[in-house]
């Protein structure tokens, strides 16, 4: 019995041993190279400042990059050396230590211990990122690690097209070689570019050339970064526009996604109204799509784009009526007056039409009211329906909605809520009620 107790406590001694080696070398790990600084702050505080603003109420996220910028040029020594830390082999051997300590302990010394080279490296590039072409030079270093394993490659490329000048040549490299893994990853760093700024000829030449590459998917990038920076964008438009008639399903949704961004980015709402309203144009579906889009995320647009969505419902083409009823159903509460069209198109020969036009209709919280009713069982008992409408809120939304709708000037719209208020309720005089609304003009 004391033989075992005196096991116990040499267990618990080496466990308290073994915590305080790994905290040493924890220590050490995390014992960082003296960094830059700046005012108060040293340069990896001030770049996180510039990424998350709410957490330190004394800077806001412009006085962070100013600071960097006042830092500058000494501060690429230090951002190179956390690009390049990599995890010690003692430090993988450490973390496998962790795992053996109660997982109490374990868990935190873990984290700390893995990982931390990563967070450096991507607080690092976001530093170069701010930085700019006061980073030229970093661009030798940052194009060495080119060569190294993702997802260094993608990040060094986005901070060498930020720098720009000598920094844009690795990129172009990269992008007009045919073998080269990182292709994609270069349009990624052009992409990235400022669209109020011009494209530097270079990169409009080596963009150009890619609309011919064998490889249609990366064609269309480059007519997508054309568009967005109103570089040959006819040339550009031209190769998405042939995209669109692939026999691959796959090339031809990238060559729809190019399309719909380069559109969004790259042209006016009046060049769009021009595309909608044009019969003959191969944009006029996704000009519809992108134009409801913008009123989806509350972009404010002027009053003409919903008449013109809604006159393009009965567009001779099902695939821009479907994309204008869809585009429709994105203006919400302004939908009501479009209504009678959407409901023209509940009949129509095209099964996406009718889909499109029935979502747009009943997605309106107006209306959502009657595609509630419509789905609402026959043949209930009291209780059930009691239970049905506690559980979907059917009695509230009848009192704030139904009864307005029996008077709609429409008298398809009639008709249905009328339907509704007979399902709704079992009462005589309820449904008296709405029989005398559904016989009025």
């Amino acid at each position: 019995m004391v033989e075992l107790r005196n096991k116990g406590r040499w267990r618990r001694k080496l466990w308290a041993l073994l915590g305080c080696g790994i905290a040493v070398a924890l220590i050490l790990t995390l014992w960082r190279e003296r960094e830059p600084r700046y005012g108060d702050r040293s340069l990896l505080e001030w770049i996180a400042i510039t990424e998350h603003p709410d957490r330190d109420i004394d800077y806001s996220k412009k006085d962070a990059e100013e600071a960097i910028h006042h830092i500058g040029t000494n501060a690429i020594p230090f951002l190179i050396k956390c690009i390049e830390y990599r995890e010690r082999p003692w430090q993988t051997r450490l973390s496998a230590l962790c795992s053996k300590l109660p997982e109490k302990i374990a868990k935190p010394l873990s984290g700390l211990i893995e990982g931390h080279g990563a967070e450096r490296q991507e607080i690092a590039f976001r530093g170069f990122y701010i930085l700019g072409p006061d980073a030229k030079s970093a661009i030798p270093a940052l194009t060495n690690l080119l060569t190294a394993q993702p997802p260094l490659p993608d990040y060094c490329m986005g901070v060498l097209a930020q720098i720009g000048g000598d920094g844009l040549t690795p990129v172009i490299v990269a992008l007009t070689n045919q073998v080269s893994r990182n292709r994609f990853a270069a349009m990624d760093a052009l992409l990235g570019l400022d669209t109020i700024r011009p494209l530097e000829q270079i990169v409009v030449s080596a963009l150009t050339n890619c609309l011919a590459d064998t490889n249609r998917e990366l064609a269309f990038y480059a007519a997508q970064i054309l568009c967005c920076h109103n570089s040959e964008k006819d040339l550009a438009m031209k190769t998405l526009i042939d995209g669109l008639g692939s026999e691959d399903k796959k090339l031809r949704r990238s060559a729809i996604s190019r399309l719909k961004f380069s559109l969004r980015i790259g042209y006016s709402v009046p060049a769009l109204l021009q595309f909608l309203q044009d019969t003959s144009s191969p944009l006029s579906a996704y000009s519809a799509g992108v134009l409801g889009g913008s009123a989806r995320d509350g972009v404010k647009l002027p009053t003409t784009v919903l008449p013109a969505l809604t006159n393009s419902l009965r567009d001779p083409r099902p695939l821009v009526r479907c994309y204008a009823a869809s585009a429709v159903g994105d203006f919400r509460e302004a939908v009501g007056r479009a209504a009678p069209a959407l409901l023209d198109l509940l009949d129509d020969p095209d099964e996406w039409v009718r889909r499109s036009a029935t979502n747009a209709f009943f997605d309106v919280s107006r209306f959502f009211v009657l595609k509630t009713y419509s789905q609402l069982p026959d043949g209930m008992s009291l209780e059930q329906r009691e239970m049905y409408e506690r559980r979907y809120g059917i009695r509230t939304l009848s009192s704030s909605g139904l009864s307005n709708l029996l008077d709609h000037p429409d008298p398809r719209i009639r008709e249905m809520a009328t339907n509704a208020f007979r399902k709704a309720s079992g009462s005589n005089i309820v449904n008296q009620t709405s029989e005398n609304h559904s016989r009025q003009p």
